[in-house]
């Protein structure tokens, strides 16, 4: 998606505004005529260097889903973790955070795959189908450091955009 100049300063004054993220989403298709999703206004702002108002509440609820929700598929027992993703659907990020595409996706999800942030810790993550980010870490109530999750959210926008979402 290709975005002016005059369209980036608009989207910035609206985050200097103290603006969520959904409200940027309606913002973005009222004024700009730029329909995209709620994941789609994530990963633009990420693109921009821009941190919505609600960005803490967004990673608090994250971790809130993470703790409360179970895996659709118990961890052992997919199949996606038997088979190694292909070499050419390893995104590298610059050696701090690393994400990977299953080959086959988990039940429910448009994308899954895992990721290995800069302090070592592993989580399988995943899409589901109404664009909502679901991030399961290995180790309970971890959390990856602000920028881990700026440089995921990045590396994580290439590895859709290679598989066509």
């Amino acid at each position: 998606m290709d975005i002016t100049d005059e369209q980036k300063n608009k989207i910035t004054e609206w985050v200097r505004q103290g603006e969520d993220l959904s409200h940027i989403q309606s913002l973005l298709k009222d004024e700009l005529n730029i329909n995209i999703t709620y994941v789609e206004t994530r990963f633009l702002l990420a693109d921009l260097g821009l941190e919505p108002g609600d960005e803490e509440e967004e990673e608090q609820e994250v971790t809130a889903e993470v703790e409360e929700s179970s895996s659709p598929v118990d961890e052992a027992d997919s199949p996606a973790d038997d088979i190694p993703p292909p070499a050419d659907q390893e995104i590298d990020g610059g050696g701090n955070v690393a994400v990977t595409v299953d080959s086959l996706m988990k039940p429910g999800a448009v994308i899954s795959g895992k990721v290995t942030f800069s302090d070592g810790e592993a989580a399988s993550w995943l899409i589901d189908q109404m664009g909502q980010l679901r991030l399961d870490p290995e180790t309970e109530n971890y959390r990856p450091s602000a920028e881990d999750i700026q440089k995921f959210q990045m590396e994580l926008q290439k590895a859709a955009s290679s598989q066509g979402i």
